[in-house]
Order: C-alpha cells, then structure tokens, then sequence
C-alpha cells in the first residue's frame, strides 16, 4: 500500500477552502452567541421583569436539551444549490432540511 501523494496535492487547495469556511463559520458562531450573551446578561443586571423570565427560560432549554434535540431545530444551510459546482462528486452529498442531495 503506497501513500499517494498527487491525490493530496490534487486535493490540497478545496481541503484548505473547507478550512476557511469551517473557520469563518466558528468566528460567526462564536460571535453571535456572545451578542447573545451579552444581551442576556443586561437583561439579568437590570431585572427587567418580564424579558428576564424569557431569558431564565431560555438558560433551562439550552441547558437542559440535549445538543442533538437542538440540531433538530437549527435553521438548514444558506447555501443555494445553485452555488454547488457541477463537478459535485457523490461522495459529497450535502443534507438540507433532512433531504439527501447530491
């Protein structure tokens, strides 16, 4: 079994393009959730009566769901199928909504 080097080379630039958009998708997730924070916490420090049990409720469900319940309810991708090439291999199948696509 010989390690085949022109297939990581031929691989190598849509490998380093996945880096960037999983990256840009953690600085996005990362930022959204501390607005989210931060938001949530000035509620808290000024007791607003009404947002504050909205919030406490909040804490319970992210808390006490299970991550995988939690995926269920997460909007599907933003990307179009329209932005898929057209040399899409099966091996790359992208699930949107619960449908398998290729």
């Amino acid at each position: 079994m010989n390690f085949d080097y022109a297939f990581i080379l031929s691989t190598l630039p849509a490998f380093l393009k996945a880096v960037g958009v999983t990256l840009q998708v953690g600085f996005i997730a990362i930022g959204t959730s501390l607005l989210v924070a931060l938001i949530n916490a000035t509620i808290l420090v000024f007791r607003t009566p009404y947002l504050q049990r909205l919030v406490g409720l909040y804490v319970e469900l992210a808390r006490n769901t299970p991550r995988l319940i939690q995926l269920f309810f997460t909007p599907p991708r933003a990307t179009s199928r329209k932005e898929l090439s057209d040399d899409t291999k099966p091996e790359s199948v992208i699930v949107e909504g619960g449908k398998w696509q290729g």
